[in-house]
């Protein structure tokens, strides 16, 4: 897949390329009606020859779209232009995981990461504890 990086793809200008894997390539745009960075995930295009693929697509961008919890990103918008099928999502400039990963975290990061995660643990355990509680009661 060429790099787009200085091209347009509908009414977002791609700035720079901020990663790249087997299925996609993710870049920074701005989007001048809004005034705001976003980031494009921009597919290899061999996945518009496999039939159903953009119908498949489109319906799962929208079901992202619904989503709305504090580890997903937003999913802004999404399209296919010619040889370019893509989804807009929101920008935001912490790195890559391969970054973060190469350096000592920050302490307030860890924190909040480790409080995060334990809340997804305990919450779930504490709601099934009560279940198990009130239906002991019940005997």
């Amino acid at each position: 897949m060429p790099d787009l990086t200085g091209h347009r793809l509908g009414q977002y200008q791609i700035l720079e390329r901020i990663s790249r894997g087997a299925t996609s390539t993710v870049y920074k745009a701005y989007q001048e009606k809004l005034d705001r960075h976003v980031a494009i995930k921009v597919l290899s295009p061999h996945f518009i020859e496999e039939e159903g693929f953009l119908e498949r697509f489109h319906q799962e961008a929208r079901a992202v779209a619904r989503l709305d919890r504090p580890n997903i990103l937003p999913v802004y918008d999404f399209d296919d232009a010619g040889d370019s099928v893509y989804i807009v999502m929101k920008y935001v400039d912490t790195g890559t995981l391969k970054q973060m990963l190469g350096r000592p975290l920050d302490l307030g990061l860890v924190v909040e990461i480790v409080t995060r995660l334990a809340w997804h643990w305990v919450t779930p355990i504490g709601r099934a504890w009560s279940i198990a509680m009130s239906n002991r009661a019940t005997f």
